[in-house]
């Protein structure tokens, strides 16, 4: 039933006449909602029922009419004529039509003290409020007393002051039933959880926190945390099965995991060995030596305890970025939800890292298809766990007695931890190239592509501009006519890396060496111009890094032969060595000398030309020593050639000029003989006699 029940026809000239009003003024409109609906819906129909009966020839007539117009309960003539009454003594005030029962709160019929008792039962039992209730009925029936009622006689008694008292306890007072009693307690889970289980649960009921990556950019929030797999790995550095521990740096703009290292956590004198603060500086220094910073700010997000950031550490980001890198760490959790409860374990809230801890289910499930899974729970572990653990700890204990040639062949059911980190690196690449996804506020933060179709391919704006010039015509013309194929997708979380990640500025030099602090750091001599040693933290073997440095204004210098140097190696970023003096002065990095694989002749040239340049610098000093002697024979050999090639000239001049005397004397001969032939007997001349002739010459 509603207020349109009631019809009403009125003229202008009635309305004007009228004491009712029509609705409730505007003014009280506010009180007006503050009531039930049910009340609401009341008072409006009274007032149009009033108008009914104010029109009406006389009021008996009126309550008839209304009450005909207006059906229902408490719509009868007789209710009418009370409620018009009361209105109308009111001075037509519409709150002298309010129905106070609708309003009223139920009131239990049980005493308050009572009510108190079971909410400090059910509080001091952790479990279970249905038993708490119980043993406060069983009190009852003992004859103990209970607040509120006395013992179960002084509740027969007040009750029931006409019988006499039973012998035993009769039952309970009304009301008493454990279901009745549970809808008397605190309906609040947030103040359950605080009082059972500590703050840190309640926080699960209670309201969250909402934010968005919209206004954020690359670099803008660095969130760094440690994340345990859910699959066991064979470490032939300890020798022992465990599971990988991840330490890694997290962009929140663009949802990308920028840098991660991984250790095997060990069973050692019953002691699980997790991440340390060793580590903690390390993914730091490898994350803003490979990344950097925003010129506009950097925010670190870290939880206090294991991923917990020092101060000492943030005063050296603070000095190497003038103040633009920051910290924000999580509040803790733990603490007393009242001063009767004492505090609980100290930890780090991990909603202050929402976003993260989400994307780390989305990793055990790219990692679900690895060997050795443990499952989601120990219940849960797939029953051929336990026996390839027992396996493989068998090969990794043989293969220490084995010599290292013979021991890297043999092949382990699980991943090794460097397999581990290839392989879950390899996930990673997938994950961040994956187009489909729902990440929060991603079109906000415009990390959205428009794309067009051409021969069945798309392409964006930026892969348009490098299509030849025909084809981009062909486009336009298409997009202009409305015949092209379009679309908008959004960005893979490395495209949204990429978007602004080239404005970054990188931590390098001592900044680095003092991050990694003394625990990286050896001192190391050059042999045969190269940095040789071994450190199981950055591969098994021996590792060889050039001798020639790259200094900070970007030359190459060649460092002493033989000479030794402060170097420091972060084995997340083992591509490069730090090198100082052994004052402490930096000099520069040293790029890691990587093995030649036989079967990629790219990578073999690629060695044997940076091995001819490296060749080229260590032998330039010599070069440069023995300019003088390179001078002397230079002008040497350039004397000597100037000497035989002038001696030739000479020898060749001489020998012309022989040859034209001895033709100059055949011509004169011939003319002599020519002329005694005609006075004088004929005369020959033997080939002897002209020979000797000659060579008297």
């Amino acid at each position: 039933m509603n207020a349109s029940d009631c019809t009403l026809t009125t003229t202008s000239t009635e309305l004007a006449s009228s004491s009712v009003p029509r609705s409730v003024p505007g003014r009280d409109l506010v009180e007006f909602h503050g009531l039930c609906a049910r009340n609401q819906e009341r008072i409006t129909r009274l007032i149009a029922a009033f108008e009914i009966i104010e029109r009406a020839a006389s009021k008996m007539g009126g309550y008839a009419q209304a009450a005909a117009a207006c059906t229902g309960r408490g719509f009868t003539g007789a209710s009418l004529r009370r409620a018009y009454g009361a209105y109308r003594a009111s001075g037509s005030d519409w709150r002298a039509l309010i129905d106070r029962a609708m309003e009223a709160k139920p009131i239990s019929g049980m005493p308050l003290a009572f009510i108190e008792e079971i909410q400090r039962r059910v509080d001091a039992n952790g479990r279970s409020a249905e038993i708490a209730i119980k043993l406060l009925r069983a009190d009852s029936t003992q004859g103990r007393t209970v607040p509120g009622y006395g013992t179960w006689r002084d509740w027969w008694q007040a009750t029931k002051p006409h019988l006499p008292v039973p012998a035993v306890c009769p039952g309970y007072p009304h009301g008493w039933t454990v279901r009745n009693l549970m809808r008397k307690l605190d309906s609040s889970k947030a103040r359950r959880a605080a009082q059972t289980n500590g703050t840190a649960a309640a926080t699960a009921h209670k309201p969250l926190v909402y934010t968005t990556r919209a206004a954020l950019y690359p670099g803008a929030v660095y969130q760094f945390d440690d994340l345990w797999h859910d699959f066991f790995v064979a470490s032939t550095s300890t020798g022992q099965v465990g599971r990988p521990l991840e330490f890694f740096a997290h962009d929140l703009f663009s949802a990308r995991k920028i840098c991660f290292g991984m250790r095997v956590r060990t069973k050692e004198q019953e002691t699980m060995k997790g991440i340390n603060g060793q580590m903690v500086r390390e993914i730091i220094a490898a994350t803003f030596a490979s990344c950097g910073y925003s010129p506009r700010g950097t925010i670190i997000y870290a939880e206090h305890g294991t991923t917990g950031i020092s101060k000492e550490i943030m005063e050296i980001l603070s000095r190497a970025s003038g103040g633009l890198i920051n910290l924000k760490e999580s509040g803790m959790q733990g603490a007393a939800a009242h001063a009767g409860q004492y505090p609980g374990i100290t930890r780090g809230n991990p909603r202050h890292k929402a976003s993260l801890e989400s994307s780390n289910n989305l990793v055990h499930n790219l990692t679900a298809g690895l060997p050795g899974q443990t499952g989601p729970t120990y219940q849960r572990q797939p029953d051929q766990t336990d026996g390839m653990k027992k396996y493989n700890e068998t090969v990794l204990a043989a293969r220490q007695q084995m010599p290292p040639d013979v021991a890297e062949l043999l092949e382990f059911s699980l991943l090794t931890e460097v397999q581990a980190m290839r392989v879950v690196g390899g996930l990673y690449r997938v994950l961040e190239n994956d187009t489909e996804h729902n990440l929060e506020g991603w079109q906000e933060a415009s990390n959205v592509l428009a794309e067009v179709q051409l021969m069945g391919a798309w392409f964006n704006q930026h892969q348009l501009a490098e299509l030849p010039a025909d084809e981009q015509q062909l486009i336009f013309a298409k997009l202009q006519n409305g015949t092209a194929i379009t679309r908008t997708r959004k960005m893979s979380r490395l495209e949204a890396w990429q978007r602004g990640s080239g404005e970054l500025i990188k931590i390098t030099g001592g900044a680095l060496c003092e991050l990694l602090g003394p625990e990286c750091t050896r001192e190391r001599k050059i042999t045969r111009h190269l940095f040789e040693f071994e450190d199981a933290r950055l591969g098994e073997g021996k590792v060889r890094f050039e001798s020639v440095c790259i200094t900070p204004d970007g030359r190459e210098l060649l460092l002493t032969d033989g000479q030794a140097y402060l170097t420091t190696c972060n084995p997340l970023k083992a591509d490069e060595l730090l090198v100082r003096d052994l004052a402490g002065r930096f000099i520069g990095t040293c790029p890691r000398l990587h093995k030649a694989m036989q079967a990629d002749a790219e990578s073999i040239a690629r060695a044997m030309g940076r091995a001819a340049h490296q060749d080229k610098l260590i032998m330039e000093p010599l070069r440069l020593r023995q300019l003088g002697a390179a001078r002397e024979r230079e002008r040497l050999h350039a004397h000597n050639a100037e000497t035989v090639q002038r001696h030739q000239e000479q020898e060749a001049a001489g020998t012309a000029n022989a040859l034209a005397a001895l033709a100059g004397a055949a011509q004169q001969d011939t003319f002599q003989h020519t002329a005694g032939d005609q006075d004088t007997p004929h005369h020959t001349t033997t080939p002897h006699e002209c020979t000797t002739e000659t060579a008297d010459w």
